[in-house]
């Protein structure tokens, strides 16, 4: 489709090295920004930043400090202290990252900065929010403080739980056909 991607894993996780934390998370997806713009091949202009759930968070927050050429959020984090990070998953998720812990995680996520904060300053960009109407994490209702944004298109998938299980080849079809709509690919 014309398209690079650059697969990030954060530091301390998927066998990354260094110690989880959120409060790196956005540095780091920085940090990728900086080394996949200076690659030759790629036009540092069409750069499109895609996240899923924290990472939709992490690709909203540094949208906007970077405005890329276009945002994909899959069912991002919004606001973590309207939404607290569930235990059973804080328990999971510590098990599999590095120098981190349920607690510790469970107190970062409650202390993100929530995306309402930022939102004006995705207000020029094209964005498109793709969610789960079936998502036992962020219901519909979680979006809300995004609704308002000029550039903004919402797909909803009917059927989606949190990590779209049923319908990836769709999902993959409706970012992908998005992304080369905005960026030209």
């Amino acid at each position: 489709m014309g398209l690079h991607v650059l697969y990030l894993h954060y530091r301390g996780a998927w066998g990354s090295d260094g110690d989880f934390s959120c409060t790196y998370l956005v540095a780091d997806a920085a940090a990728g920004l900086e080394w996949l713009t200076q690659r030759p091949e790629v036009r540092p202009g069409r750069v499109a930043l895609v996240g899923f759930s924290l990472g939709g968070w992490v690709a909203c927050m540094l949208a906007a400090e970077r405005s890329p050429a276009a945002l994909v959020a899959v069912a991002p984090l919004v606001d973590g202290r309207k939404v607290p990070l569930p235990s059973g998953l804080a328990d999971e998720s510590a098990a599999t990252l590095h120098g981190t812990t349920a607690d510790r995680l469970t107190a970062e996520w409650a202390g993100l900065p929530a995306l309402g904060q930022i939102a004006s300053s995705l207000t020029g960009l094209p964005f498109l929010l793709v969610t789960g109407d079936r998502d036992p994490l962020f219901p519909p209702s979680h979006y809300d403080s995004l609704m308002g944004l000029p550039r903004l298109a919402r797909i909803r998938f009917p059927q989606a739980d949190h990590v779209f299980s049923d319908v990836r080849p769709g999902l993959r079809h409706v970012v992908a056909r998005w992304l080369v709509e905005q960026l030209g690919a």
